[in-house]
């Protein structure tokens, strides 16, 4: 009974943050181009938006795409600012410019290879939505990929994409010459992933058409935390340290599914009678954030209250008179996976986070290649009510 009491000494105290969440709440519309997301007038400027997730999930790539087409149509036109390589961005621009896919499904087949999460059919629709939109839009207002993160293992069979033009921010054409850069000098630096990682990012800054330039990007959760986990600093902390370019100009929006959520999880990493009966690469895994027995944050049923019967709300947390201004709820984990696996976020919700989406239910990620094994017994299979679903 232990997990349950959080649950119950938490309810007393619950009504400002019901009241705060209802008054701040942007029900997600996922029959709309852009799902009805707004943030903040405030927000809308801001250098570079992150959007979080929790990697398997399949509903984070339907708000994802729909985030860029916001910006694309709406507001600042923005680069894409990836959780990949340079070279994987380079194959991507090739195909969401209009060219052949060959490039990118090279790219997919070598994340499969690897068994990555990243080796999904969701991934791959996200860039056909995205080659569709740039269709659409006049050169200026084009999304195109820069890939910051460090080398992979083998990437050298993944061939550079030609390119005439000069690097420069104010000019999406130049995003192959962006990339070429930061591969060339990802290839004569050493250090950590974050070392390459902040060094692109740096570079990106002595730009020609930097201050004009925004971005927006998908990353693992861990990476939009603003405040430090289980000690280690985040990247959107680390862009907000005080001399950094970015500093002060970064929002984050981390995503939560509760639910019928399905992940979909290298096999390998779980135990053995989870792993499948015939070699599935993946599994897909049942998971309910707000169980108290899994791992559990703190105040969770309050975003499950006021989402209601809606499939999905996107939560201004850090805005002004949050009571997530003080305090551990939404940042302080309970349950027995902590115990294995701790998850300690500092500081309070409104210094992790400047928005929170909440999904009721989420699909999984289907592979790239393969099959998964489906521990539900084939629920996870059939879910086309499920954000991310065939229904969407």
């Amino acid at each position: 009974g232990l997990p349950w009491l959080p649950v119950m000494t938490e309810g007393s105290d619950a009504a400002p943050y019901r009241a705060y969440l209802d008054a701040n709440e942007t029900v997600l519309d996922f029959d709309a181009p852009t799902l009805g997301l707004a943030l903040a007038p405030e927000d809308v400027d801001a250098r570079y938006v992150i959007l979080g997730e929790m990697h398997g999930y399949a509903a984070p790539q339907a708000v994802d795409a729909a985030l860029v087409r916001l910006f694309q149509t709406q507001g600042s036109p923005r680069w894409y600012l990836a959780e990949m390589t340079p070279r994987e961005a380079m194959a991507a621009n090739t195909y969401i410019a209009g060219g052949g896919e060959e490039r990118v499904r090279a790219v997919f087949d070598r994340f499969a290879a690897q068994n990555a999460q990243w080796a999904n059919n969701e991934f791959f629709g996200k860039l056909t939505t995205l080659r569709e939109l740039n269709a659409s839009l006049s050169p200026e207002r084009q999304v195109r990929f820069i890939g910051v993160d460090a080398p992979r293992a083998g990437e050298a069979a993944l061939a550079l994409a030609s390119s005439r033009s000069k690097a420069d921010l104010g000019d999406p054409a130049s995003a192959q010459s962006i990339n070429r850069l930061l591969d060339v000098a990802a290839e004569n630096r050493g250090g950590s992933r974050y070392d390459t990682i902040l060094s692109h990012m740096e570079t990106l800054a002595g730009l020609p058409g930097f201050d004009a330039a925004r971005f927006v990007g998908l990353w693992g959760i861990f990476h939009a935390h603003e405040a430090s986990v289980n000690g280690g600093t985040p990247l959107a902390a680390l862009l907000q340290e005080p001399d950094a370019p970015y500093a002060g100009d970064v929002v984050t929006i981390h995503t939560i599914c509760f639910g019928p959520c399905y992940n979909m999880m290298p096999a390998a990493a779980l135990p053995g009678p989870v792993q499948g009966q015939n070699g599935e690469g993946y599994t897909w895994v049942p998971m309910d954030i707000s169980n108290p027995y899994f791992q559990r944050p703190k105040g969770v049923s309050d975003v499950v209250d006021a989402l209601g019967e809606q499939k999905a709300a996107l939560y201004r947390i850090d805005g002004p008179n949050s009571p997530y201004k003080d305090g551990d709820r939404l940042t302080a984990y309970s349950g027995y996976l902590v115990q294995a696996q701790p998850w300690n976020v500092d500081g309070a919700a409104a210094d992790a986070m400047d928005y929170l989406i909440a999904f009721k239910g989420s699909a999984p990620l289907t592979p790239w290649s393969g099959a998964a094994f489906d521990i539900s017994g084939g629920v996870g299979a059939d879910h086309p009510e499920l954000v991310g679903g065939a229904g969407d």
